[in-house]
């Protein structure tokens, strides 16, 4: 086949094509439109830009294919209409995708150490082959399947799915042989799924009852019996002993060989040896330093691109509603990082590994039920197991490692071995940084904690009054310890002998190790450059809960009350922010300069309020604003996200001081930038470098009290993006929403981990089975998108390429008829915007300019749209005549040169590129719109020069243009902002600002909707100045499910449901403002009436001095990981899963 087809390579290059590349291109081209609705639906490009990844029409595929050459070794044509040889001992029916996957399931076997039993492979294969009944093709494994698929799609319940199942059993005919009820299903394809072991735990988490523990009764440590109690009165009677604790443990190995059972999946697994990203572009961890560190250091793992690196994450949920009985359920998953970006991280290739059983916290005692997953993770890493995978049809030995984990801050600290509280919390600087101890706010502050990451010399690290008073800094920056320097320390510690609780000497004073992880034990886990990421998606919400309620003064939650101005007033030196006893004996606490008045508070609330969003951008943030009580309620995770990266330097513009403004959003500027789909190697650089500049100088405008251990990670998060890749991959969002979607299998509270494991294993079969489904078969895979996702063309019946474009009408529709005006700009934009019709407008350039110089962009469209003066035909009547008079013109071009009717649909809306688009016209006859889908965003490049367009949409117009067939087209007609003086951007805080009262000169209003992008639009809520007249622009996401790319073609990246932007533009850099230095004056004054508050000032006030406190003994420093609130201004971490 091969040598037969030679032709394709060796017969073109990037000069043209010979003469017999062109005629078999053309017989290729003429097969592979020949199969059924490859005409309408389109046909994969195999060209080496497409990569048989987009559907093209026939001209764009003959226009590609002679421009850029086919795809290299694409010498079977499998993506039109051919089958790759298989194997010959392969039992083959290509009738059936189901019988596919039971021979997928049988050659794996084959090539197996452990085989299926043949009785069960052989009843599924009658149930592929027998139907349901005589009157349907229909067989009985496709039905079951794809009810087993419903019912875990939509979490049905096993009495829902038995209701269900009968009412088909009534709808179909008596002799029907589909099962009866949801055993009966389960028993027919329960040798689809994987096993799972129960394995028998200590009730306190001391030991697990396996290996050689598996036959004893009571713990070793805690003597706590193994079981339940169960005698009774009648000792003939023996009853099966139940286990008091039980740990489900789903095997990672045969799971892992799954991956490589599909060869839909396997054929990507190791197309990360090829590379995602662009040089000096991270979209994959593949990408970042971290991945090639290990390849160089573990060359004989890194030559099979097929071995796996994992991510671990874990975190706990109750099951029960909050005031319930306390539970704490903690499962444990695992992703492969194989997968390129638009596989990678999507629910159906995540495992869940372990599920630890509650009602109690493990706390430390984790590590003892991790170990049969740490058992495993040391088989696949010395000793590998033979795989077979179905896309190379070879068996080979597949190895797998752990890369790193994700976890929020205290379930780091269970899994590292590492607390998170106390002085030396951060879990990367260890025992290098340390906190100190506020007496009055009564916890650990990190105040002042970043002067020594400032490069040397800086100016900063020599003030004597901005921080703390009369203290220099002038240590070089700590340097980050090793792998191999943490391990040595861990095996440094001395157990404590004593009857203290904490396990080693020292603890709290010179180390912060509760116990060694059993990950120490993995032979490469010194050498990983990051072992466990710091998560952003809770470090943000943390930061940005602290600054909302302490700009907001929110009296029980902000970070500048009583107890914070007693710290300061002992730290710093800032005498405005002192508190103040008057004559009459009441005390007053001035207003700082980062904190809104009640006027102000009330704008930037009713700014919220009025608030709106695009569709699925972010939550309805205003239905939590309380305007009586002047606060923000019910803000989740991503709330926060949204606020910090977007809201927060609008919202504060105009109120607070320009110096103290610049900071906060320089820190906005700085989360963008971080948490960007694509991440530019040099500019996480340049945020390494910055932020400790931005820590400094937001700790010369808040009080010690605001710097907890959250915002001491600010610190490190640059550099682990710039090391472990892009954020999407390494923070908690995905697996929230995990944890949700188990809380809902719950269905008997009596047994929570039991439901969580029986609904995982259907869903692991649905999941499984589902990539065998036809492509038109809805599924969890295959889910109905809720906007357009690109390859659903509006009309198929015109093969011109403007006609030929991605898209589905929303809504209603009216009618409207245009005038001459609206029909003119219209066709001049159908004209200048189809690909067929560039010669013949060259043509009539050239034929009607008659100056000497080359024309202007405006000047060829005075002369398109008016002729070139008395008696010269426009461009309309010009290619009229010339499509009468010509009989070889294309038809559909011939056809559109009569112009479109003069009525034109008016709809509502349109979904495309994976957006919704609404008209201002309909939006405006909503009652109350929640969301707001009119403005638009167009880039246009012209002799090089790039120029931005803004607009709203103000209608939605649907064309049809009569003839033999008839041709509909759907535009987008805006009203446009001026490109220059009603455009201003400020790059270094990553501002885009338009003034909607400028107009676009001239007479353009209509674009063709895939042309253009969505933004959203959002007014200052300070109306002071200048601000009145400017709208900030935000960009929005692309919403929907992204199909996943060909082997070798990974330019698309991932659709998330969470905010992000698709590249980080703009150049951080944070201003070194000496403004700060002189302190600003505070505001005014406000009496205090908390009786705590007051008892505390009259308590402080007797005294003669005061002096800063000593932090606590070692003994009452807590090392418990159960407990999350040991410092108390650590906000809620364990985020309820609903959280999103």
């Amino acid at each position: 086949m091969d040598e037969e087809r030679r032709w394709m390579y060796e017969d073109w290059s990037s000069n043209g094509p010979n003469a017999n590349w062109c005629k078999k291109t053309q017989e290729f081209i003429t097969h592979a439109f020949s199969r059924p609705n490859a005409r309408r639906e389109g046909v994969h490009c195999p060209c080496k830009r497409c990569g048989n990844f987009k559907k093209q029409t026939e001209y764009d595929i003959s226009h590609h294919l002679v421009k850029n050459g086919f795809v290299p070794n694409y010498y079977i044509w499998t993506y039109h209409g051919e089958n790759a040889p298989r194997h010959p001992n392969e039992i083959y029916d290509d009738t059936d995708n189901l019988t596919d996957m039971l021979h997928d399931i049988n050659d794996a076997n084959q090539h197996d150490e452990v085989t299926t039993e043949a009785e069960e492979f052989f009843k599924l294969l009658e149930a592929s082959e027998q139907p349901v009944h005589n009157y349907t093709k229909e067989t009985i494994l496709s039905a079951v399947t794809r009810l087993m698929d419903f019912k875990s799609q939509f979490n049905v319940s096993a009495v829902g799915y038995d209701i269900l199942l009968r009412l088909i059993c009534d709808l179909l005919p008596e002799d029907s042989s589909i099962p009866k009820n949801f055993n009966e299903s389960k028993k027919l394809i329960g040798s689809l799924g994987m096993p799972y072991e129960k394995i028998d735990a200590c009730y306190n988490g001391c030991m697990l009852f396996r290996k050689e523990h598996k036959d004893k009764i009571a713990c070793d440590k805690c003597k706590e019996p193994r079981y339940h109690d169960r005698s009774s009165g009648d000792t003939n009677k023996h009853l099966k002993p139940i286990a008091r604790k039980v740990l489900r443990y789903f095997l990672i190995i045969p799971r892992l060989k799954r991956l490589f059972m599909s060869e839909e999946i396997a054929k990507h697994m190791g197309s990360h040896k090829q590379g995602f990203g662009k040089p000096g572009v991270m979209v994959h961890p593949s990408d970042g330093e971290a991945w090639k560190s290990f390849d160089d250091l573990f060359p004989r793992f890194a030559e099979e691109p097929r071995n796996i690196r994992l991510g671990l994450c874990t975190d706990g949920f109750t099951p029960f509603t909050f005031g319930a009985t306390s539970y704490s359920c903690w499962p444990v998953f695992l992703v492969p990082y194989n997968l390129p970006p638009a596989m990678c991280m999507k629910k159906e290739i995540i495992f869940l590994t372990l599920i630890v059983p509650g009602p109690q916290h493990p706390g430390k005692n984790l590590d003892v039920y991790m170990e049969p997953l740490y058992d495993d993770l040391k088989l696949l890493w010395n000793e590998g197991v033979r795989v077979y995978d179905r896309s190379m049809r070879d068996t080979f030995t597949l190895k797998a490692c752990y890369f790193y984990s994700v976890h929020d801050l205290p379930a780091l600290g269970m899994v590292s071995g590492h607390s998170t509280h106390g002085k030396f919390a951060c879990p990367v600087c260890l025992r290098t940084v340390s906190a100190f101890w506020l007496v009055n706010g009564q916890k650990y502050c990190w105040f002042d904690c970043h002067r020594q990451f400032l490069p040397m010399n800086h100016s900063f690290q020599k003030s004597l009054k901005a921080f703390r008073k009369r203290v220099q800094v002038l240590n070089p920056p700590p340097g980050r310890l090793t792998g191999e320097q943490i391990h040595a320390e861990l095996k440094s510690l001395v157990p404590n002998k004593g009857k203290g609780k904490h396990k080693f000497e020292g603890y709290g004073q010179t180390h912060n190790w509760t116990h060694i992880s059993g990950l120490w034990e993995l032979e490469y886990f010194d050498n990983l450059l990051i072992r466990h990421n710091i998560d952003v998606m809770h470090t943000e919400k943390n930061v940005m809960e602290a600054l909302l309620a302490t700009i907001l003064d929110i009296s029980d939650k902000t970070k500048d009350n009583v107890k914070a101005r007693l710290d300061l007033e002992i730290i710093c030196d800032r005498s405005d922010y002192h508190m103040r006893k008057k004559p009459n004996g009441s005390w007053k606490k001035r207003r700082a300069p980062f904190c809104l008045s009640r006027e102000q508070k009330i704008a930037v609330l009713r700014w919220l309020k009025a608030l709106k969003f695009p569709d699925m951008y972010a939550a309805n943030i205003r239905r939590g604003v309380n305007l009586s009580d002047l606060r923000i309620n019910g803000m989740k995770s991503h709330d926060y996200h949204i606020f910090m990266e977007r809201l927060l330097p609008i919202a504060l513009c105009g109120f607070i001081d320009n110096t103290i403004w610049l900071a906060l959003a320089e820190l906005s500027f700085f989360f963008r930038q971080l948490c960007s789909t694509e991440i530019n190697i040099e500019k996480m650089e340049e945020l390494e470098n910055s932020i400790p500049v931005l820590l400094c100088k937001l700790e010369k405008i808040f009080p010690p009290g605001f710097f907890n251990s959250m915002q001491h990670l600010l610190l490190h998060l640059p550099y682990e993006a710039k090391i472990g890749g892009p954020v999407q991959y390494r923070w908690m969002y995905v697996f929230e929403r995990l944890m949700k979607d188990i809380k809902k299998t719950v269905k008997n509270k009596a047994h929570v981990e039991g439901c969580i494991a029986e609904a995982y294993i259907a869903e692991e079969i649905s999941n499984f089975v589902s990539l065998y489904f036809a492509s038109s078969t809805p599924s969890i895979r295959n889910k109905k998108p809720r906007y357009d996702d690109g390859y659903e063309c509006h009309d198929y019946s015109c093969s011109l390429s403007t006609f030929q474009v991605p898209g589905r009408v929303h809504g209603r529709r009216g009618s409207k008829i245009i005038s001459s005006q609206e029909k003119d700009a219209i066709m001049l934009y159908i004209y200048t915007n189809t690909l067929e019709m560039d010669d013949y407008i060259k043509k009539f350039d050239d034929a009607q300019y008659r100056g000497s110089r080359r024309p202007t962009q405006q000047q060829l469209d005075k002369i398109r749209k008016n002729g070139a003066g008395r008696g010269h035909p426009n461009l309309f009547e010009w290619f009229r005549s010339l499509c009468i008079n010509q009989g070889d013109i294309n038809k559909d071009l011939a056809q559109i040169s009569h112009g479109c009717r003069n009525r034109v649909s008016c709809l509502t809306g349109y979904d495309v590129n994976n957006f919704r688009f609404r008209s201002e016209k309909y939006e405006n006859t909503m009652s109350n719109p929640s969301t707001t889908n009119t403005s638009v965003f167009l880039s246009c490049t012209d002799d090089g020069a790039t120029t931005d367009y803004y607009g709203v949409i103000e209608d939605i117009i649907e064309l049809t243009f009569e003839g033999l067939q008839q041709f509909k087209l759907v535009l987008f007609q805006c009203r446009w902002f001026h490109p220059r003086s009603g455009i201003r951007k400020s790059p270094n805080i990553g501002l885009v600002e338009i003034n909607p009262n400028t107009r676009l000169p001239g007479y353009e209003p209509f674009i063709l909707p895939h042309q253009c992008k969505q933004v959203y639009y959002t007014p200052y809520p300070c109306q002071t100045g200048d601000l009145r007249n400017w709208w900030v622009v935000h960009p929005c996401p692309q919403r929907g499910n992204l199909r996943v790319p060909e082997v070798g073609d990974f330019e698309e990246t991932p659709s998330s449901m969470f905010y992000q932007e698709d590249t980080s533009t703009g150049s951080f850099t944070v201003e070194e403002d000496n403004d700060l230095d002189h302190n600003i004056g505070a505001g005014e004054a406000d009496v205090i009436h908390d009786s705590s508050d007051i008892e505390l000032l009259n308590k402080l006030s007797n005294m003669n001095t005061q002096e800063q406190g000593n932090e606590p003994p070692p003994s009452e420093i807590s090392s418990d990981i159960d407990a999350t609130k040991d410092d108390s201004d650590l906000e809620e971490f364990y985020d309820d899963p609903d959280d999103f």
